[in-house]
């Protein structure tokens, strides 16, 4: 029995690895699904940054609202229109205008103390006054002319909540159900975003040239092919994990099988032993007796082979489990698919390379042609200047010597500090130079892009919210 549960417990290692193998395929999903979380989690910082640029709503306060709302059968993205209908009527009732005056006045509340308040707590005074309102059919008309037909419903649902539980427990219970996120991780979510949207705006300009074709798209197939190749051998990787949890399988059955028939085959065989030995006794005295009678001669029976054979035996049902296992094992060729079908893809990838030097090599050749033409016709001169600048942003901006060398000085001034990228580019948008400058109020630097070709540039400087604010045509020579 000891011997039997040794076996098993090794039989059940082997199985234990073999599901090992199968479970580390499921690692790609794992990580698939990870990076669509991590998709989700920056959109939603991107999305609570812009409610919170737009409105101006603390962020963790229109969260709670949001989810109290989602609980109510509202729609999440009803909460920001909500507010912004509620800003508009404070700000215009503030100015006069009879709707909302008399909307506030329903409920009791003067929007001239409601335009004083951060909009959060505008939110929380006006769905009070609508949840304690004597006059429910009054609040009613009063909700849906502050926050509109389509919102008023289901908020006041909302407002209820808020004033029988109170802030703080509604807040814990949406928290606990939801979960918030908090305004420093949405700070980053939304520096994230914007580093995907402008990483985004890049790889599209990559993928564009691309398409756009050097030698018919050459660069494009062979990132396919390159593709194409990875793919193949993770599909080799993954059949041969299936492959070796089948043999490790189909061997602990198979030694289970060796295992059970040698036990059965060496107890029967102990057994025959045993009574040749016993019967082997009994005779030989009996026949040492008749060989001293003359002219009788019978041979005795040999017990010492008849012990041996009792040894051998003993020895074989003695075998554990785990040899038995193992000796398959070592007869377990490895599985092989008989072909590599990555081979081909890698084949095709280096043919789409070779043509893509090629080509570059011609292309570069027709360039370096039709320059000293167009510098033979004008004289190699020319000038740059600037193109567009954003002149609420920016009180100065300059670029000279232009045209120059490659080197030349980069003047800034804004009108408010700010964060800015400074981007150079080639005629076909490949960037040759970057450089990200944190909170500008005056920059004077020189810029270095001596190493790449004679050519037109376009310098370019970027806002996160505004986008381009300037750019300038660079001639280097």
């Amino acid at each position: 029995l000891n011997t039997a549960k040794t076996s098993v417990g090794k039989f059940g290692k082997s199985v234990i690895n073999a599901s090992n193998k199968l479970a580390k395929m499921g690692l790609a999903s794992a990580a698939a699904g990870f990076a669509l979380l991590s998709r989700r989690a920056i959109q939603l910082g991107s999305e609570l940054s812009d409610v919170t640029a737009n409105t101006g709503f603390a962020t963790e306060e229109f969260q709670v609202f949001r989810g109290a709302l989602i609980d109510a059968g509202g729609a999440s993205k009803s909460m920001e229109k909500a507010i912004v209908i509620m800003q508009k009527a404070v700000v215009q009732g503030s100015e006069g205008l009879t709707t909302y005056v008399r909307a506030f006045e329903r409920i009791g509340l003067n929007v001239d103390d409601l335009r004083k308040m951060r909009p959060e707590e505008q939110f929380q005074t006006i769905g009070k006054a609508i949840a304690g309102a004597t006059d429910q059919q009054g609040a009613l008309t009063a909700a849906i002319e502050i926050f509109g037909q389509k919102n008023a419903g289901r908020l006041i649902e909302v407002f209820k909540r808020l004033d029988k539980e109170g802030y703080g427990k509604m807040a814990e219970d949406i928290k606990n159900t939801y979960g918030i996120m908090d305004a420093e991780t949405q700070v980053a979510l939304d520096k994230a975003a914007d580093t995907i949207e402008r990483f985004k705006n890049k790889a599209t300009i990559a993928v564009g040239e691309l398409i756009a074709g050097e030698a018919d798209g050459a660069a494009l197939k062979k990132l396919g092919f390159r593709i194409m190749e990875a793919g193949a051998n993770l599909g080799v990787s993954m059949i041969k994990g299936i492959m070796d949890s089948v043999a490790f399988a189909r061997n602990g059955f198979g030694a289970f099988s060796d295992f059970f028939y040698d036990k059965l085959g060496s107890t029967i065989g102990l057994i025959g032993t045993l009574l040749k030995i016993t019967l082997a006794e009994s005779i030989n005295p009996m026949l040492e007796k008749l060989n001293k009678i003359p002219k009788i001669n019978i041979d005795l029976i040999d017990t010492d082979k008849l012990n041996d054979d009792l040894k051998r035996d003993l020895d074989k049902g003695s075998k554990a489990f785990s040899e038995y296992f193992d000796a398959r094992q070592a007869k377990q060729e490895e599985f092989e698919l008989g072909y590599n079908p990555a081979k081909f893809w890698k084949e095709a990838a280096q043919a789409e390379e070779s043509k893509l030097k090629t080509s570059r090599k011609v292309a570069k050749e027709a360039r370096d042609a039709a320059k000293a033409s167009l510098d033979a016709l004008n004289g190699g001169g020319g000038s740059g200047g600037p193109t567009d600048i954003n002149e609420e942003f920016l009180s100065d901006f300059s670029v000279y010597p232009n045209p120059n060398n490659g080197v030349f000085s980069l003047e800034i001034e804004t009108k408010n500090n700010a964060d800015i990228l400074v981007s150079v580019s080639n005629v076909i948008g490949q960037e040759v130079y970057n450089r990200q400058l944190s909170n500008v109020s005056q920059f004077k630097d020189e810029i270095d892009i001596s190493t790449s070709q004679t050519g037109i540039y376009v310098l370019r400087l970027y806002d996160d919210k505004q986008g381009v604010i300037a750019t300038e045509k660079l001639i280097v020579r």
